[in-house]
């Protein structure tokens, strides 16, 4: 199976933000399925440093491998993060919204996995969500029962959604000495 992970919010630097993308990794390892993921990222030399099981694009600008990872793709996701909210404003929903419209075009299922939500504060976020995201996915995992419930507030079928961790949780702990050597 070949997703395409179009959200790029990844290559920043943010330690959380990698640490999803090394739980995805394993997930697809864990998985056993063969499964091979192209992601959208901000800075892809830096995030084939930090994870190099996937290939990555440039979520700007001309860069091929977006359209062809997206041509390709079996599968659509939104991995990891806090997509959905709007604490401060309208992003992330003004770069998701055509994302996940964009499955129309491609003709492939969506999916949302590891990720959080929060309470929407505009009736225009709730619309977004409501009536051009919820209806364009299939299937949800999100970090809490908080995160469930909101997205039952917001129009998706409780049966869609199950309740799991956040992707960062699953890479390996680092030993105790390794932190305090880097507090010296």
């Amino acid at each position: 199976m070949r997703i395409v992970v179009p959200f790029g919010f990844y290559g920043s630097g943010n330690i959380g933000d990698e640490a999803t993308l090394q739980g995805f990794a394993a997930l697809l390892e864990w998985m056993g399925e063969g499964a091979q993921a192209s992601v959208a990222s901000r800075n892809p030399s830096h995030t084939a440093r930090v994870e190099p099981a996937f290939g990555y694009f440039r979520t700007t600008g001309h860069d091929p491998r977006r359209w062809l990872a997206k041509l390709r793709a079996d599968a659509h996701a939104m991995v990891g993060g806090t997509p959905i909210m709007d604490v401060l404003g309208d992003w992330p929903l003004c770069e998701l919204t055509p994302l996940v419209q964009s499955v129309d075009r491609w003709k492939v299922p969506l999916g949302f996995i590891g990720i959080g939500t929060e309470t929407l504060r505009s009736p225009q976020s709730v619309r977004i969500v409501r009536h051009e995201i919820v209806p364009r996915t299939r299937c949800w995992s999100v970090r809490s029962e908080h995160d469930r419930q909101r997205l039952i507030e917001y129009g998706a079928a409780p049966e869609a959604i199950t309740v799991a961790a956040d992707l960062a949780w699953l890479i390996a702990p680092s030993a105790a000495h390794f932190g305090r050597g880097q507090l010296r």
